[in-house]
């Protein structure tokens, strides 16, 4: 026990950089930090039109800190918001319209046997699976690359294609979240 103690990070170690054992070691180094910088993003989320740049702010600190090691955490984010609040408000608006295309399809179906109904409610379904994925490659792509905005989304649509296991992550926990914010009593709650 007590030579598992010594093998740790320090007296010469290198902090392990990658794995379970790099993000444990980030998450237990840096935990007040990321603790802090969520209640930034809520804060900064509470005017719904900013949830995009609080969004793009956090995946650039997340992101820099996991290839770099080390962030300051605060000036990043602040920078970021800065730097790309006009892309990143253009990328929330279209997907909060795509989204709100694949409501009003999934409403108009209604749940019926129909053949107007099922095909209006598959077409929102595959919408709203398309629209989850190449969104959550686009802010990704939008905190790590300086690319103009027809570029990112290309580049997010070919990325949903090219790693379907990673896609299929992405819609596995968005479902995992909706279905358990339709089991707990108030949805909005």
């Amino acid at each position: 026990m007590r030579q598992n103690f010594r093998n740790r990070e320090g007296a010469g170690r290198p902090a392990p950089r990658s794995g379970i054992k790099g993000y444990l070691y980030l998450l237990y180094t840096y935990y007040w930090q990321m603790l802090f910088l969520n209640v930034c993003f809520c804060l900064a989320c509470i005017p719904v039109v900013t949830i995009p740049i609080a969004l793009t702010a956090l995946n650039r600190v997340y992101i820099k800190l996991c290839r770099d090691g080390v962030v300051l955490f605060w000036e990043e984010f602040r920078g970021e918001c800065r730097s790309s609040w006009k892309k990143s408000l253009q990328t929330g608006l279209l997907y909060g319209i795509l989204l709100f295309v694949c409501y009003y399809l999934l409403s108009l179906s209604g749940g019926g046997m129909d053949l107007w109904g099922m095909l209006t409610g598959i077409a929102g379904l595959v919408l709203f699976i398309l629209a989850v994925v190449t969104g959550a490659y686009t802010f990704i792509l939008m905190a790590v690359q300086e690319l103009p905005l027809k570029v990112l989304f290309k580049n997010a649509r070919n990325l949903a294609v090219l790693c379907p296991g990673q896609s299929a992550v992405i819609l596995v926990l968005v479902a995992a979240f909706l279905l358990w914010r339709l089991s707990s009593r108030c949805f909005f709650c």
